[in-house]
């Protein structure tokens, strides 16, 4: 097990207060993707509803 400890970087690459962007450029967080993809998830899900009743 120490051996295993040893091994692992001494700190992260990046620190973890920082957003993590998906598109170089685009300041987009991965939670603001995930909200995104839910709302437009949600909006098929309302059409498909609609469409049936």
């Amino acid at each position: 097990m120490e051996e295993l400890m040893n091994s692992l970087a001494a700190a992260p690459a990046k620190p973890c207060d920082e957003p993590t962007y998906l598109i170089p450029g685009l300041p987009v967080s991965m939670a603001g993707m995930n909200l995104i993809y839910a709302l437009g998830l949600a909006g098929l899900a309302f059409a498909g509803a609609r469409r049936r009743g």
